[in-house]
C-alpha cells in the first residue's frame, strides 16, 4: 500500500508552499503569545480579555499544528519520495497488504514491506521486498 502523485500536477510543490505558509503563521502566533505573556496588564485591559486572547491564539496554534500533521501525512517530504515511470512520484517505502472481505467487512492484513531504490528505463529491478524477517531483492 502506497500513495502516488503525478509529478506534472505540481501537487507536492503546492503542498510544500502551503506548509511553509502554515509555519509562518505558527511563528507569528508564537511571537504574539510571547508578547501577550510579557506585556503587563494595562489599566484598560481586563485580565479576562488577556486570557481570552491567549486562549484564542492557543486554539489557532493547535489547529495549524493539526493541519501540518495532515499535510505531512498526505504529502511526505521529498526525501521519502522517488520518481517512477511516466512522472509518477511515489513513496520509497510501503507496506504490502492483502485485502479480504469477511462478512461484508473489508480487512487488511500486513504481509510485508517494500522499498523502491530507483527505477531503470528498461523497467527492471530497483525494488526490494521483505517479509517480517526477510530482506530479498526483486529481480
Amino acid at each position: 500500500m502506497t500513495a502516488c502523485w503525478n509529478e506534472d500536477d505540481n501537487v507536492i510543490e503546492r503542498a510544500t508552499q502551503w506548509k511553509e505558509d502554515i509555519l509562518c503563521s505558527l511563528q507569528r502566533i508564537n511571537a504574539e503569545l510571547e508578547e501577550t505573556e510579557r506585556r503587563p496588564n494595562p489599566l484598560g485591559m481586563d485580565l479576562f480579555q488577556k486570557f481570552r486572547r491567549y486562549a484564542t491564539l492557543t486554539e489557532r496554534r493547535r489547529n495549524l499544528a493539526l493541519q501540518i500533521d495532515v499535510l505531512e501525512e498526505a504529502f511526505p517530504p521529498g526525501h521519502r519520495l522517488v520518481t517512477g515511470p511516466n512522472n509518477v512520484v511515489m513513496l520509497k517505502e510501503g507496506v504490502i497488504a492483502v485485502k479480504r472481505v469477511r462478512g461484508g467487512k473489508e480487512e487488511y492484513h500486513w504481509v510485508g514491506t517494500f522499498k523502491f531504490n530507483s527505477f531503470s528505463a528498461d523497467g527492471g529491478g530497483g525494488a526490494e521486498k521483505g517479509g517480517r524477517n526477510a530482506s530479498n531483492k526483486i529481480e
